[in-house]
Protein backbone atom coordinates (compact mmCIF):
# COMPACT_ATOMS: atom_id res chain seq x y z
CA UNK A 1 0.00 0.00 0.00
CA UNK A 2 1.28 3.45 -0.99
CA UNK A 3 -0.31 6.58 0.45
CA UNK A 4 0.36 10.28 0.67
CA UNK A 5 1.67 11.24 4.11
CA UNK A 6 2.02 14.96 3.58
CA UNK A 7 2.64 17.14 0.54
CA UNK A 8 4.81 15.20 -1.86
CA UNK A 9 5.91 12.51 0.59
CA UNK A 10 4.52 9.02 0.00
CA UNK A 11 4.56 6.05 2.38
CA UNK A 12 5.75 2.86 0.68
CA UNK A 13 4.58 -0.19 2.59
CA UNK A 14 6.86 -3.20 2.36
CA UNK A 15 5.48 -6.77 2.44
CA UNK A 16 4.03 -7.89 5.76
CA UNK A 17 4.00 -4.36 7.23
CA UNK A 18 7.74 -4.14 6.72
CA UNK A 19 8.72 -6.97 9.02
CA UNK A 20 12.19 -8.39 8.42
CA UNK A 21 13.77 -8.91 6.00
CA UNK A 22 11.92 -5.90 4.55
CA UNK A 23 11.56 -2.28 5.66
CA UNK A 24 8.92 0.33 4.87
CA UNK A 25 10.16 3.31 2.87
CA UNK A 26 9.23 6.88 2.06
CA UNK A 27 9.33 8.40 -1.42
CA UNK A 28 9.66 12.13 -2.03
CA UNK A 29 8.20 12.98 -5.43
CA UNK A 30 9.54 16.52 -5.82
CA UNK A 31 12.07 18.39 -7.98
CA UNK A 32 14.61 15.99 -6.51
CA UNK A 33 13.11 12.52 -6.21
CA UNK A 34 14.31 10.61 -3.16
CA UNK A 35 13.72 7.13 -1.77
CA UNK A 36 14.36 6.64 1.95
CA UNK A 37 15.82 3.13 2.38
CA UNK A 38 15.91 0.46 -0.30
CA UNK A 39 14.37 -2.79 0.89
CA UNK A 40 10.63 -2.15 0.62
CA UNK A 41 9.96 -5.36 -1.29
CA UNK A 42 10.78 -6.62 -4.83
CA UNK A 43 7.67 -5.16 -6.50
CA UNK A 44 8.25 -1.70 -5.01
CA UNK A 45 11.97 -1.74 -5.83
CA UNK A 46 11.30 -2.85 -9.41
CA UNK A 47 8.84 0.05 -9.74
CA UNK A 48 11.31 2.64 -8.44
CA UNK A 49 14.13 1.30 -10.61
CA UNK A 50 12.00 2.39 -13.58
CA UNK A 51 11.58 5.90 -12.15
CA UNK A 52 14.15 8.67 -12.19
CA UNK A 53 15.18 8.41 -8.53
CA UNK A 54 17.83 11.07 -7.87
CA UNK A 55 18.73 10.31 -4.27
CA UNK A 56 18.74 7.30 -1.95
CA UNK A 57 18.71 8.21 1.74
CA UNK A 58 19.76 5.46 4.13
CA UNK A 59 18.49 5.72 7.70
CA UNK A 60 21.40 3.50 8.81
CA UNK A 61 23.75 0.81 7.52
CA UNK A 62 21.80 -2.39 8.31
CA UNK A 63 21.22 -4.74 5.39
CA UNK A 64 17.43 -4.51 5.57
CA UNK A 65 17.72 -0.78 4.79
CA UNK A 66 20.56 -0.66 2.24
CA UNK A 67 20.19 -3.97 0.41
CA UNK A 68 19.21 -2.55 -2.98
CA UNK A 69 21.35 0.60 -2.96
CA UNK A 70 23.69 -0.76 -5.63
CA UNK A 71 20.85 -1.24 -8.12
CA UNK A 72 20.18 2.51 -8.29
CA UNK A 73 23.26 3.24 -10.35
CA UNK A 74 22.23 6.79 -11.35
CA UNK A 75 21.23 7.92 -7.85
CA UNK A 76 23.33 9.58 -5.17
CA UNK A 77 23.46 7.79 -1.81
CA UNK A 78 23.14 9.91 1.33
CA UNK A 79 23.73 8.65 4.87
CA UNK A 80 24.84 9.83 8.29
CA UNK A 81 28.58 10.29 8.71
CA UNK A 82 28.87 7.58 11.37
CA UNK A 83 27.23 4.82 9.32
CA UNK A 84 28.57 5.79 5.90
CA UNK A 85 31.78 3.72 6.29
CA UNK A 86 29.78 0.50 6.80
CA UNK A 87 27.69 1.24 3.69
CA UNK A 88 30.79 1.81 1.56
CA UNK A 89 32.80 -1.19 2.74
CA UNK A 90 31.91 -4.83 3.47
CA UNK A 91 34.95 -5.04 5.73
CA UNK A 92 33.68 -2.18 7.88
CA UNK A 93 30.15 -3.61 7.66
CA UNK A 94 31.47 -6.87 9.15
CA UNK A 95 33.35 -4.96 11.85
CA UNK A 96 30.18 -3.09 12.83
CA UNK A 97 28.31 -6.40 12.93
CA UNK A 98 31.03 -8.01 15.06
CA UNK A 99 31.51 -10.97 12.71
CA UNK A 100 35.08 -11.52 13.95
CA UNK A 101 33.62 -12.16 17.42
CA UNK A 102 31.30 -14.94 16.24
CA UNK A 103 32.12 -18.56 16.98
CA UNK A 104 32.50 -21.10 14.16
CA UNK A 105 28.84 -22.12 14.08
CA UNK A 106 27.63 -18.51 14.15
CA UNK A 107 30.06 -17.56 11.36
CA UNK A 108 28.88 -20.43 9.17
CA UNK A 109 25.25 -19.38 9.57
CA UNK A 110 26.17 -15.74 8.94
CA UNK A 111 27.94 -16.60 5.66
CA UNK A 112 24.86 -18.42 4.37
CA UNK A 113 22.66 -15.53 5.46
CA UNK A 114 24.98 -13.03 3.75
CA UNK A 115 24.75 -14.96 0.47
CA UNK A 116 20.96 -15.17 0.71
CA UNK A 117 20.46 -11.44 1.19
CA UNK A 118 23.08 -10.39 -1.38
CA UNK A 119 24.83 -7.67 0.63
CA UNK A 120 26.88 -5.39 -1.60
CA UNK A 121 28.68 -2.14 -0.78
CA UNK A 122 27.64 1.13 -2.39
CA UNK A 123 29.13 4.58 -2.58
CA UNK A 124 27.99 7.32 -0.23
CA UNK A 125 28.02 10.63 -2.04
CA UNK A 126 26.82 12.87 0.78
CA UNK A 127 27.21 12.49 4.52
CA UNK A 128 24.68 14.36 6.63
CA UNK A 129 24.65 15.16 10.35
CA UNK A 130 22.15 15.85 13.13
CA UNK A 131 19.42 18.46 12.48
CA UNK A 132 20.54 19.01 8.90
CA UNK A 133 17.73 20.08 6.57
CA UNK A 134 17.54 18.01 3.38
CA UNK A 135 15.95 20.02 0.57
CA UNK A 136 14.20 18.43 -2.41
CA UNK A 137 12.38 21.45 -3.87
CA UNK A 138 9.13 22.31 -2.14
CA UNK A 139 9.80 19.51 0.38
CA UNK A 140 12.28 19.63 3.23
CA UNK A 141 12.90 17.01 5.91
CA UNK A 142 15.08 17.26 9.00
CA UNK A 143 17.65 14.70 10.06
CA UNK A 144 17.23 13.54 13.65
CA UNK A 145 20.38 11.65 14.60
CA UNK A 146 19.15 8.93 16.97
CA UNK A 147 22.12 6.63 17.66
CA UNK A 148 22.27 3.52 19.79
CA UNK A 149 20.70 1.02 17.40
CA UNK A 150 23.68 1.86 15.20
CA UNK A 151 26.17 4.75 15.46
CA UNK A 152 24.55 6.67 12.61
CA UNK A 153 20.93 5.59 12.98
CA UNK A 154 18.62 8.47 12.04
CA UNK A 155 14.97 9.34 12.20
CA UNK A 156 13.52 12.03 9.94
CA UNK A 157 11.10 14.80 10.86
CA UNK A 158 8.52 15.61 8.19
CA UNK A 159 7.04 19.02 8.93
CA UNK A 160 6.58 19.69 12.64
CA UNK A 161 5.06 16.48 13.97
CA UNK A 162 5.46 13.48 11.65
CA UNK A 163 8.42 11.30 12.51
CA UNK A 164 9.83 8.59 10.27
CA UNK A 165 11.22 6.64 13.22
CA UNK A 166 12.92 3.95 11.09
CA UNK A 167 14.05 1.15 13.43
CA UNK A 168 12.31 2.54 16.50
CA UNK A 169 9.23 0.38 15.97
CA UNK A 170 7.68 0.50 19.47
CA UNK A 171 7.14 -3.27 19.32
CA UNK A 172 6.85 -5.33 22.51
CA UNK A 173 10.32 -6.84 22.07
CA UNK A 174 11.82 -3.39 22.51
CA UNK A 175 14.82 -1.66 20.94
CA UNK A 176 17.41 -3.79 19.18
CA UNK A 177 21.08 -3.32 20.12
CA UNK A 178 22.71 -6.62 19.25
CA UNK A 179 25.89 -5.44 17.52
CA UNK A 180 29.14 -4.28 19.12
CA UNK A 181 28.63 -0.86 17.53
CA UNK A 182 25.33 -0.45 19.43
CA UNK A 183 25.26 1.71 22.56
CA UNK A 184 22.64 1.50 25.31
CA UNK A 185 23.16 5.00 26.73
CA UNK A 186 22.86 6.53 23.26
CA UNK A 187 19.74 4.46 22.66
CA UNK A 188 18.11 5.64 25.89
CA UNK A 189 18.85 9.27 25.00
CA UNK A 190 17.57 8.80 21.44
CA UNK A 191 14.22 7.40 22.59
CA UNK A 192 13.90 10.23 25.11
CA UNK A 193 14.50 12.64 22.24
CA UNK A 194 11.65 11.07 20.28
CA UNK A 195 9.41 11.50 23.32
CA UNK A 196 10.40 15.19 23.47
CA UNK A 197 9.57 15.64 19.78
CA UNK A 198 6.07 14.35 20.64
CA UNK A 199 5.07 13.34 17.11
CA UNK A 200 1.43 13.15 16.07
CA UNK A 201 2.30 10.37 13.62
CA UNK A 202 5.13 7.86 13.91
CA UNK A 203 6.18 5.86 10.84
CA UNK A 204 8.33 2.84 11.72
CA UNK A 205 10.33 0.78 9.25
CA UNK A 206 9.04 -2.56 10.51
CA UNK A 207 5.40 -2.16 11.48
CA UNK A 208 2.30 -0.16 10.60
CA UNK A 209 1.97 3.59 11.09
CA UNK A 210 1.20 4.66 14.68
CA UNK A 211 -1.06 7.61 15.48
CA UNK A 212 -2.39 6.89 18.98
CA UNK A 213 -0.76 7.04 22.45
CA UNK A 214 2.67 7.67 20.91
CA UNK A 215 4.36 9.18 24.02
CA UNK A 216 3.24 6.27 26.21
CA UNK A 217 4.26 3.72 23.60
CA UNK A 218 7.68 5.33 23.34
CA UNK A 219 7.99 5.22 27.12
CA UNK A 220 7.01 1.54 27.16
CA UNK A 221 9.62 0.93 24.47
CA UNK A 222 12.25 2.67 26.61
CA UNK A 223 11.19 0.71 29.68
CA UNK A 224 12.20 -2.54 27.98
CA UNK A 225 15.84 -1.41 28.18
CA UNK A 226 15.48 -0.57 31.86
CA UNK A 227 13.83 -3.94 32.52
CA UNK A 228 16.72 -5.75 30.83
CA UNK A 229 19.20 -3.80 32.93
CA UNK A 230 17.33 -4.53 36.15
CA UNK A 231 17.35 -8.27 35.41
CA UNK A 232 21.05 -8.13 34.55
CA UNK A 233 21.92 -6.34 37.78
CA UNK A 234 19.95 -8.91 39.73
CA UNK A 235 21.92 -11.69 38.00
CA UNK A 236 25.21 -9.95 38.84
CA UNK A 237 24.66 -10.52 42.56
CA UNK A 238 26.56 -13.67 41.63
CA UNK A 239 29.86 -12.89 39.80
CA UNK A 240 29.47 -14.09 36.21
CA UNK A 241 31.34 -14.18 32.92
CA UNK A 242 29.95 -12.68 29.73
CA UNK A 243 29.15 -16.15 28.39
CA UNK A 244 27.32 -17.09 31.59
CA UNK A 245 25.25 -13.92 31.37
CA UNK A 246 24.58 -14.48 27.68
CA UNK A 247 23.23 -17.96 28.39
CA UNK A 248 20.56 -16.51 30.69
CA UNK A 249 18.91 -14.93 27.61
CA UNK A 250 17.77 -11.92 29.61
CA UNK A 251 17.03 -9.90 26.46
CA UNK A 252 15.85 -12.39 23.85
CA UNK A 253 14.23 -14.85 26.23
CA UNK A 254 15.05 -18.55 26.74
CA UNK A 255 13.08 -19.71 23.70
CA UNK A 256 15.86 -18.38 21.43
CA UNK A 257 18.68 -20.12 23.30
CA UNK A 258 19.25 -22.83 20.67
CA UNK A 259 19.45 -20.48 17.68
CA UNK A 260 23.11 -19.50 17.13
CA UNK A 261 22.65 -16.03 15.57
CA UNK A 262 20.38 -15.00 18.44
CA UNK A 263 23.00 -16.31 20.84
CA UNK A 264 25.56 -13.99 19.26
CA UNK A 265 23.15 -11.06 19.34
CA UNK A 266 22.31 -11.78 23.00
CA UNK A 267 26.01 -11.60 23.81
CA UNK A 268 26.22 -8.12 22.28
CA UNK A 269 23.02 -7.03 24.05
CA UNK A 270 24.56 -8.02 27.38
CA UNK A 271 27.93 -6.54 26.51
CA UNK A 272 26.29 -3.21 25.69
CA UNK A 273 24.67 -3.17 29.15
CA UNK A 274 27.91 -4.20 30.84
CA UNK A 275 29.81 -1.35 29.16
CA UNK A 276 27.17 1.09 30.35
CA UNK A 277 27.10 -0.24 33.91
CA UNK A 278 30.89 -0.18 34.11
CA UNK A 279 30.95 3.44 32.93
CA UNK A 280 28.36 4.33 35.59
CA UNK A 281 30.42 2.60 38.29
CA UNK A 282 27.56 0.27 39.18
CA UNK A 283 29.54 -2.92 38.47
CA UNK A 284 33.15 -4.04 38.36
CA UNK A 285 35.05 -6.52 36.21
CA UNK A 286 37.95 -8.74 37.27
CA UNK A 287 39.38 -11.93 35.76
CA UNK A 288 36.65 -11.90 33.08
CA UNK A 289 33.93 -11.85 35.72
CA UNK A 290 31.42 -9.08 36.31
CA UNK A 291 29.86 -8.31 39.66
CA UNK A 292 27.97 -5.64 41.60
CA UNK A 293 30.22 -2.84 42.80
Amino acid sequence: MNRIITGKIQYIEAPNNGYAPYANSLFIDDDIKALLDTNCGPANINFFLKQSVDVIINSHFHQDHVKNNYKFTQAEIWAHTKDAPAIRSLEVFHDYYGISQYNEEETEIWEKYREDIDIQPSGVHREFTDREILDFGSTQIQVIHAPGHSPGHCCFLLGNSILFSTDFGLNAFGPWYGHPCSDVTDLINSIKLCIEINPSMLIPSHRAIITEDIPQKLQNYLNVIHNHEEKLLNSLKKPSTLDELRDLFICYGPSWSKYPPRKAYEKFFILAHLKRLLSLGEIKESDNQYYIN
